[in-house]
């Protein structure tokens, strides 16, 4: 499926790091990793050069991606968001915008959906050795938005 026709779907989970993971039509795993934000938007993880002429948005190498998964977020204006610069925000503009370029339909998902997730995939929360609540890392983040969705969409079980 690389650079075919196959349908590739990319979930994407914002921030100063950005988690991906890219999945087969079929729900099965391709990859996941974690780019820097500035990489994000430098042009070096993907391209849209071939938008103009109908051509679908590639990304990390030559994977077409046919159907984008982001994390959509929404900040509430009342509440000190400690100097964040909205590195999440800028990602999901930045789907939606690849979306709109290449009239591919861009999936925004909450922030909300990880719990069930996480119960959905038996991926178990993660926990500091004291038993607190840890950050999801990246790519798993990523990685359940696009399990998430392929149980939505009823591709996967």
């Amino acid at each position: 499926m690389v650079g075919g026709d196959g349908v590739t779907i990319l979930a994407i989970d914002g921030g100063k790091n950005v988690g991906y993971a890219l999945f087969t039509e079929t729900g099965e795993d391709i990859e996941r990793g974690v780019i820097s934000h500035e990489t994000f938007f430098s042009g070096k993880a993907w391209s849209i050069s071939d938008y103009v002429t109908g051509g679908k948005p590639i990304f990390v190498g030559a994977w077409y991606i046919h159907t984008p998964v982001v994390e959509g977020i929404r900040h509430n204006p009342m509440i000190s968001q400690g100097g964040s610069q909205r590195w999440e925000s800028q990602v999901e503009g930045a789907m939606r915008m690849l979306g709109a370029l290449t009239d591919v339909p861009v999936e925004v998902q909450p922030a909300s959906i990880l719990p069930v997730a996480m119960i959905q995939n038996q991926y178990p929360k993660p926990v500091t050795r004291t038993g607190k609540p840890k950050h999801l890392p990246d790519q798993d983040a990523a990685w359940l938005h696009g399990r998430y969705f392929l149980v939505a969409k009823g591709i996967i079980d």
